[in-house]
């Protein structure tokens, strides 16, 4: 599966005549078949850049999925499973429908798509809720089912922004184990934000500490929590203050 690459990378906003950065000249690579997960203050880019990677927001730079320039590619043909903070699913189709979607409109055949939405729901412990709208089901049941509609066609590149925020704290380390094992199987390429000093370690292949601008370190989770660069010591010694 691909490798991403961002290279000098950058996005603002406007507002009210007032430019703010975000992302500024950002060029890193994600190593194929990996979970990279990436941490950093609220507002330093996180969510934007997965919104850059998935061809959601007009960027400055480019972005290579291994050596195919993704620029001027349209989201819906980048290939990717996207986990939201709005989840996505669609508000007047059952669970399954939402869910299933993906594989109905790319011709999978019924009976298939049939096992494969049973499979993942059965996993993520929300088959028996398949029938049921969004608004039916709690916001951590209607969070596994947004997980399960972004793995659902195996992607080779998977973008997950905070997707255990609204899950129960005792099925949270079920779940991401769930989702670790998943993405291994299907040797998908997966950039995950979280919050969460617990869900970053357990789950994560390497982790990435976004900064106002660009990334300011990266590493295995053992090399990250027991750095002694000030930014990143200072950053987890907060984080563990706050799990605790």
């Amino acid at each position: 599966m691909p490798s991403i690459k961002l290279e000098n990378l950058n996005f603002s906003f406007e507002k009210k005549k007032a430019k703010t950065v975000v992302l500024n000249d950002v060029s890193i690579e994600f190593e194929s078949n990996k979970i990279h997960v990436i941490l950093g203050q609220s507002g330093c880019g996180k969510t934007t850049l997965l919104k850059c990677i998935n061809g959601l927001y007009d960027y400055e730079g480019h972005i290579y999925f291994d050596d195919i320039l993704m620029d001027q590619v349209p989201p819906k043909d980048r290939m990717i499973g996207y986990v939201s903070q709005e989840f996505g699913l669609f508000p007047h189709f059952s669970l399954f429908k939402s869910i299933s979607y993906p594989l109905l409109i790319s011709g999978t055949d019924a009976d298939e798509i049939r096992r494969r939405t049973d499979e993942i729901c059965e996993v993520l412990g929300i088959k028996e809720l398949l029938s049921r709208k969004p608004k039916q089901v709690s916001l951590g049941e209607e969070q596994r089912a947004a997980i399960a509609r972004a793995l659902i066609k195996r992607p080779p590149i998977c973008l997950f922004d905070e997707p255990l925020s609204n899950v129960d704290e005792s099925s949270r380390a079920k779940i991401r184990a769930k989702i670790r094992d998943m993405i291994h199987e299907y040797n998908c390429t997966a950039i995950y934000v979280t919050h969460d000093l617990s869900e970053a370690t357990s789950i994560a292949d390497y982790i990435y500490l976004l900064g106002k601008g660009g990334f300011i370190a990266k590493g295995t989770a053992k090399e990250m929590v027991e750095s002694n660069k000030s930014e990143v010591k200072e950053f987890f010694d907060t984080l563990k203050n706050e799990t605790l």
